[in-house]
């Protein structure tokens, strides 16, 4: 029977993502009103919550689907396999992010490359706390 960590471990894993990805996003929301040469306000929280929160929901969806589709042969590739294999789905969520919550006069290539590849690294970094403390939760096992 397979093992998966116990459920009520996805809180802090997905308050951990939460958090990384709302101050993910209050940076890349400064960084494209500095560069477009608008005085960059304050933290807004209600609109770095809402990044934050369609990232981790984006990313929940996409590490299950990611999970089953990959679930076969992904034991095998271990650890670093797995993680290499995140990258292109990663790659698109950041993409997605980047373009569904940025103006078009924003997206400009610097600024694309930023978000792309820096969310990415970021999503990779907040992977070792959320899953570390994931970890720390007895496995249930699944039918």
């Amino acid at each position: 029977m397979p093992l998966i960590p116990d459920p009520i471990g996805l809180l802090p894993f997905v308050g951990i993502k939460l958090i990384g990805y709302s101050a993910a996003g209050a940076y890349l929301r400064h960084a494209a009103l500095t560069a477009r040469g608008d005085e960059a306000p304050g933290v807004d929280v209600v609109r770095a919550l809402g990044f934050g929160a369609a990232r981790t929901a984006l990313g929940l969806i996409g590490g299950v689907g990611y999970g089953l589709l990959g679930g076969a042969f992904l034991p095998q590739a271990g650890l670093f396999g797995m993680l290499l294999a995140l990258a292109p789905l990663r790659v698109l969520e950041w993409t997605l992010m980047v373009l569904l919550f940025f103006e078009p006069r924003d997206l400009q290539r610097r600024f694309l490359w930023l978000g792309i590849l820096g969310g990415t690294l970021v999503s990779y970094l907040l992977d070792i706390p959320a899953w570390g403390i994931w970890s720390l939760f007895p496995a249930v096992g699944i039918c």
